[in-house]
């Protein structure tokens, strides 16, 4: 365990090493263009996965217990701004992709923001240190796949819904809302506690966001080619990013609040 500016600096070291890594690494295919959609899709999971015993290792060796939620919050940082920062000098500027650097590399730059909900994540699971509360997560991450894929499976005999007419698209937009209120009321009922039901609500809320966000952005916006646009185009699947924060919080007040 370090301590103080030594241990931050050991995690902005193991952040560099991480991108100088990922930059030798590139060398042979134009950095990661010359893959395939589906390889690079697939790498992006890979590193998701590789990334937990990454965190872990790191906050064992150089944080203690009650400091890991806030150190990994700081390597979320590191592994984020000074990323940009390098991204737009070496892709934008030395390789002279400009700003459009940001879409066209679309599988590094996404991790700005996926570092930001999965190393927190693990600090706080590692903070907790207990085997229910680890279970409770698994479980509403769990919950969260399986609407995205359940979405994804009804939505494929009409164009993912884009087929359905607008009052038909508005009156299952409706349906959703409504479905969301017993399961969110169930899985707090037989994973929570009274007091712990508006911030396991919020867990929900971001498991399901985060779900939703990162494979609508896999399936619309690389593997279906459409882009950022998707966000206009399906917005009666992509409202729901907003609706999951504001629904599920609710409900869970509301339990906690015994109403």
């Amino acid at each position: 365990m370090k301590q103080g500016k030594t241990k931050y600096g050991y995690f902005f070291l193991a952040a560099n090493i991480v991108y100088l890594f990922f930059v030798i690494r590139g060398l042979p295919n134009s950095h990661y263009l010359d893959w395939s959609r589906e390889f690079q899709i697939g790498d992006c999971i890979a590193i998701i996965v590789f990334t937990v015993p990454l965190v872990y290792l790191l906050l064992k060796w150089l944080s203690r217990k009650q400091d890991y939620v806030r150190d990994s919050i700081w390597f979320a940082f590191f592994t984020s701004v000074p990323f940009l920062i390098y991204d737009a000098l070496y892709l934008g500027l030395f390789k002279g992709f400009g700003f459009g650097y940001f879409r066209e590399f679309w599988f590094l730059t996404i991790f700005y923001f996926i570092v930001w909900v999965e190393m927190p994540l693990i600090g706080y699971l590692m903070q907790a240190d207990d085997p229910k509360v680890t279970k409770k997560h698994l479980f509403m991450l769990s919950i969260a796949v399986a609407a995205w894929w359940l979405n994804w499976w009804e939505g494929s005999y009409s164009h993912h819904y884009l087929d359905l007419a607008l009052n038909t698209k508005i009156a299952r937009l409706i349906n959703i809302v409504l479905i969301l209120l017993p399961v969110v009321y169930l899985v707090l009922k037989f994973y929570s506690s009274t007091v712990q039901y508006f911030k396991d609500a919020v867990f929900l809320a971001l498991y399901l966001t985060f779900v939703f966000v990162l494979f609508d952005f896999f399936y619309f916006a690389v593997s279906q080619d459409q882009g950022l646009r998707y966000l206009i185009d399906y917005w009666f699947v992509t409202v729901f990013y907003i609706i999951f924060w504001i629904e599920i919080p609710l409900i869970g007040r509301a339990m906690q609040q015994g109403i």
